[in-house]
């Protein structure tokens, strides 16, 4: 996604993947390691091994003038600029942090690397992150309208359900997803137009709940609201399980994402999401 601070982000290419929200996870066994056990990290413990430290560590890299921005990123409008060291030193522990909310299998089917830069704008709107292929794409320079150390965690699950997703898609169910929208919806489609409306990015519209959008940016794609909701789960629970609370849309739609989280391995909930534990229990035949 193309992340503008706070929220907005937009798809590398969404239409693959809503084209395929006919699929239904019926019968699907859940991925798990060769040993039949999926490994969990437990995010809540006091300290991590050294061994998880440097597994996750070495996703982490520094844009340099040797790593260059993907040709295909830089056709979109997409560019960026070295990040200043000390700022990725120091943004390293925090991401470190977010990442072992993940199962570690997850990551090493999923993630390729998470690379930090400065400056990082899309056709000249400065954005917060994106990403290419298993590859994420986080700007951490600070004062900017885009990326900072405040929304690196932000930026790092929305960048990432991206990349699940599209990696994923036979486990999504987005018949419960794209069902809990009111009948007749469309997504837009329209990424540049919102680029530079940050009157969309406000979250927890009470208009735009009854509808099943957290922000109105999310009416953009699939993706993007998959995106947000992500975002929110996994850094703003309790303001977004309060704002569901009201809106049945909106619970709707965490309960198929979380659906999906489960799918992709059966222990992620014991490292992300224990505040609500009642969301996984859901009927594989819902």
């Amino acid at each position: 996604m193309i992340c503008t601070a706070p929220l907005a982000c937009g798809s590398e290419c969404v239409h693959a993947v809503a084209a395929t929200h006919s699929q239904v996870v019926n019968g699907e066994s859940r991925p798990t390691p060769a040993n039949g056990c999926a490994e969990v990290n437990d995010a809540g413990s006091e300290a991590a091994s050294s061994d998880e430290l440097s597994e996750l560590s070495n996703l982490l890299a520094p844009l340099t003038e040797t790593m260059c921005l993907p040709n295909d990123l830089a056709i979109q409008g997409i560019s960026a600029s070295i990040v200043d060291s000390l700022l990725f030193e120091q943004a390293k522990p925090l991401l470190i942090n977010e990442l072992r909310r993940y199962p570690r299998e997850v990551l090493r089917k999923n993630l390729g690397h998470i690379i930090l830069c400065a400056n990082l704008q899309f056709q000249n709107v400065p954005a917060s992150g994106t990403y290419f292929g298993n590859d994420i794409y986080i700007s951490i320079d600070t004062g900017a309208r885009g990326g900072n150390m405040r929304e690196l965690d932000r930026t790092l699950h929305h960048e990432l359900s991206s990349v699940l997703l599209r990696n994923n898609t036979r486990y999504f169910p987005f018949h419960l997803f794209v069902g809990c929208n009111v009948q007749g919806f469309e997504y837009s489609d329209n990424l540049v137009g919102v680029l530079n409306d940050k009157s969309l990015l406000v979250l927890y519209d009470s208009a735009q709940g009854k509808e099943g959008f957290l922000t109105r940016y999310s009416r953009v794609s699939l993706e993007d609201d998959v995106n947000v909701i992500a975002e929110e789960l996994f850094t703003n629970p309790q303001s977004l399980f309060n704002y569901a609370e009201e809106h049945d849309r909106v619970f709707c739609k965490i309960r198929a994402f979380v659906f999906f989280l489960h799918e992709l391995d059966y222990r992620f909930e014991e490292t992300a999401l224990r505040e609500k534990k009642e969301l996984y229990e859901v009927s594989h035949d819902d």
